[in-house]
């Protein structure tokens, strides 16, 4: 009965150790690899941008400065250029430089705001969730473009003004979202839609007090175009869904699942063999002839 009180322990003692070592043992290893590294890296910035985001909105002056000082620190680590494109990071940049110089100078929440705005979806972007608000840019683009068509067929008197807040209001879109499709998107594709754009701009420009038939379908075509270059865009950010850029590692693994199972086992064994013997100390059986 000791023998076999001693072997159940022993047995208990090496699975806790075992599961003990693996899970300690596949942390340090997701540590230590360098391409983990980067995607640890990444995810602090995640994590620092949204703690921004949450204090811009709260108009915290304070936090937001030393948010941004914090974010230029891990700009510097060259881990970071493994993700994206080197032209986004040189727009999250300038947006950081941009949103510190407000500060110092003591402008309104609206003039840092926008560029914390961006740089939440660029970095979004990156960690490609399926529910990010990177995405959900597509929607709002097109029902842009949709509210900019039904607006300009209006035979009205303030037709033009109402398709000019509409086209403002899809620009402020545009330039929120593009840094996170420089990120991960096609460039030549953005470029496409900034040209696009840009047709647009100088149509409106060009008929201020106006548009016939004829002109309204030039307009038609610009949208047309858009419209196509915003599904291009976003379907080929899509495929990249299925694989997250970022892997967090998980805390369950099948070896270490099998140790604490084996650890459970042997230690509930172990004492109910012991109070077996507590009860019995020598074995002894009482036997009825």
């Amino acid at each position: 009965m000791k023998f076999r009180i001693i072997i159940l322990t022993c047995l208990c003692v090496v699975c806790l150790m075992g599961m003990t070592a693996t899970v300690f043992g596949n942390q340090a290893n997701w540590t230590h690899d360098p391409q983990n590294e980067a995607a640890a890296r990444l995810m602090k910035l995640e994590h620092t941008i949204a703690e921004l985001y949450e204090q811009g909105n709260a108009s915290h002056k304070q936090e937001v400065y030393r948010l941004i000082q914090s974010i230029k620190h891990q700009f510097n680590q060259p881990e970071l250029l493994k993700f994206g494109t080197v032209n986004a990071w040189k727009m999250m940049k300038s947006d950081v430089v941009n949103v510190e110089q407000a500060l110092i100078n003591g402008e309104s929440g609206i003039v840092w705001r926008e560029p914390i705005n961006r740089l939440r979806l660029a970095v979004d972007s990156l960690l490609q969730s399926e529910q990010g608000p990177w995405l959900q840019y597509e929607s709002l683009l097109l029902d842009d473009i949709k509210s900019i068509r039904k607006a300009s067929h209006l035979n009205r008197d303030n037709t033009v003004e109402l398709t000019s807040i509409y086209v403002q209001k899809l620009f402020e879109h545009i330039g929120r979202m593009e840094m996170a499709a420089y990120m991960v998107g096609d460039e030549e594709v953005m470029n496409q839609l900034w040209k696009r754009a840009e047709l647009l701009k100088h149509f409106m420009k060009s008929h201020e007090n106006g548009w016939n038939q004829a002109q309204h379908k030039d307009m038609i075509t610009i949208l047309d175009g858009m419209e196509l270059s915003v599904h291009a865009l976003f379907a080929q950010a899509e495929e990249t869904i299925t694989v997250p850029t970022v892997t967090v590692p998980s805390n369950i693994h099948a070896t270490g699942f099998a140790f604490f199972i084996g650890t459970i086992i042997s230690g509930f064994l172990a004492f109910a063999s012991y109070r077996k013997y507590k009860q019995e100390p020598y074995g002894v059986k009482n036997w009825r002839i």
